[in-house]
């Protein structure tokens, strides 16, 4: 197991899907030389190509915050479960620098090749994905004990998921963050579904969305479409996401996607929340997600998007009377589904 030693001038962490030309003009038309992280978003909900442009600062920065929040020492080791190309994994790489905590990248990012790596390596600390965790949960498995902290982020746990987890030793941290913003806004020990308490070095306010104002912002946001590129820089200290929510004192309760908010005749329908009560019908083996289209006679309608038929009968209890098989759903390497496709 090896420490990392030293940071290049700057680090660029191309997605495998990304093409080598699209990526070299982009480093060499917009890119800056030196101090700075390059890396792409996982492309789950749209089909333009998004580059994060994040000082070494601000991500040390903020590790140093983390470390120090939740005593996390050079002595502790950190597993890389996650693609070292988004997020998730850069958090953990500058997280272990540091304070020069040990590093270890397991063979794949299976769960079983997870949880054999902390077993061999003594690991202490790692982050997971909803869908790492959905297998670890299915398939009935468990953490040696050597492993403290294990936060779960990139997207939300299902109820069923969170739920389950409460079973497990009190190991798991479920997160509420963004690339944006260095991953990590708002925390929680899984009392309540989707409610995280507020870092310390954050502050949260609700306008139409959520809205975080953080010193760790992205300094630059590249937007690819085809041969276009957009450059978004930050306002200020304020991120505006696109998540509705509801702040009560530190605690950031977070109600989903605004674009996960649809209107069916004459009335608001909360994807999120649907699929929430669908998980709790329809059988685990089955899996599915919601989406919607336009409709003529009621504005929007929900479809259902399965692998495998589903009871019409339970659709229709939720007003749902439009269903899609697929022959596979398509993940992104950090382990979220691409929405974009269906």
């Amino acid at each position: 197991m090896d420490k990392i030693e030293n940071l290049d001038s700057s680090i660029f962490c191309r997605r495998p899907d990304v093409s080598i030309e699209l990526w070299e003009k982009l480093a060499t038309d917009y890119f800056k030389k030196k101090d700075f992280l390059y890396f792409c978003s996982s492309g789950s909900t749209q089909s333009r190509l998004k580059v994060f442009e994040i000082s070494f600062q601000k991500m040390l920065g903020h590790a140093r915050v983390l470390n120090q929040f939740f005593n996390i020492t050079a002595n502790d080791k950190w597993l890389l479960s996650l693609p070292h190309f988004y997020m998730g994994g850069l958090s953990i790489m500058f997280r272990a620098y540091q304070n020069g905590a040990a590093i270890y990248s397991p063979k794949d990012h299976s769960i079983e090749a997870i949880i054999n790596s902390c077993k061999d390596h003594s690991i202490t600390h790692l982050s997971l994905v909803p869908r790492q965790v959905h297998e670890l949960i299915k398939k009935k498995l468990s953490f040696p004990e050597n492993v403290k902290m294990i936060f779960v982020g990139g997207d939300s746990l299902s109820l069923t998921d969170f739920e389950s987890l409460k079973n497990y030793p009190p190991i798991f941290y479920a997160t509420y963050g963004a690339s944006e913003v260095c991953s990590q806004v708002a925390t929680s020990k899984l009392n309540m579904f989707n409610s995280f308490e507020i870092l310390p070095w954050n502050k949260v306010s609700i306008n139409e969305t959520i809205e975080v104002d953080t010193p760790y912002i992205f300094d630059r946001v590249f937007s690819v479409n085809g041969s276009k590129v957009i450059i978004e820089k930050p306002s200020g200290t304020v991120f505006k996401t696109n998540d509705r929510g509801i702040k009560d004192e530190n605690i950031l309760t977070v109600l989903g996607r605004v674009d996960r908010l649809i209107k069916s005749s004459g009335s608001f329908i909360d994807l999120d929340l649907l699929e929430a009560e669908l998980n709790t019908i329809i059988p685990k083996e089955i899996d599915f997600y919601l989406t919607s289209t336009l409709s003529d006679q009621r504005g929007s309608e929900s479809v259902i998007v399965s692998k495998s038929l589903i009871d019409k009968t339970i659709l229709q209890k939720f007003n749902i009377f439009n269903s899609r098989i697929v022959d596979q759903f398509l993940y992104t390497e950090s382990g979220k589904l691409r929405k974009v496709y269906l």
